[in-house]
């Protein structure tokens, strides 16, 4: 039975007002169904989180940028975590030992990495509801890894090669007058 048809059978059997145990119950019922996927537009906010989480994981996947694509390792966990408080974005330490825990809670693959299965069900589920709070932490977590990525190519860029110096021209020899013959 939907809201109004409880709340109007309700009102139809009494006194016209519906109880507060009922008030409460479709208030309670009202949250839940905003909540629940395939909730009246919620699949389609459901798959827009989805894929901007997908985004957030490519862009976490950092050593794709060397070519490995393997899901985010626990280094890379932990170099996010340390530059979103660089960036302000977080307070206090942000530990080895901590973000070994995220990973457990978060879940790893056969290859120890975060998958991005497993990182989108995650964040999808911890990430606050609201649209506002959630994009807000969406352009956090892009802001922190793009801060990863310009760090590893500064630490990875050659310096420039000096020009070799141009050798000295060799003085020229002095010239001498030849002696007059004798």
């Amino acid at each position: 039975m939907c809201i109004r048809d409880r709340l109007q059978a309700e009102r139809d059997q009494g006194s016209g007002v519906a109880t507060k145990a009922t008030v409460q119950w479709a208030k309670t019922a009202e949250v839940n169904l905003k909540r629940t996927p395939g909730a009246s537009g919620e699949r389609r906010m459901d798959a827009h989180r989805n894929e901007l989480l997908g985004e957030v994981f490519e862009v976490f996947d950092l050593s794709k940028e060397d070519g490995e694509a393997d899901g985010i390792s626990l280094d890379e966990l932990w170099e996010l975590g340390q530059a979103r408080r660089e960036l302000g974005q977080k307070k206090g330490a942000f530990t080895q030992k901590m973000a070994a825990r995220l990973m457990e809670r978060v879940g790893v693959g056969e290859n120890g990495n975060i998958t991005r299965n497993q990182f989108v069900s995650y964040f999808a589920a911890n990430l606050p509801l609201d649209v506002a709070e959630f994009d807000r932490s969406v352009v956090n977590f892009k802001e922190c890894a793009l801060a990863c990525v310009r760090k590893r190519q500064q630490a990875v860029k050659p310096e420039p090669e000096a020009e070799p110096e141009p050798e000295p021209e060799p003085e020229p020899e002095p010239e001498t007058e030849p002696e007059p013959e004798a």
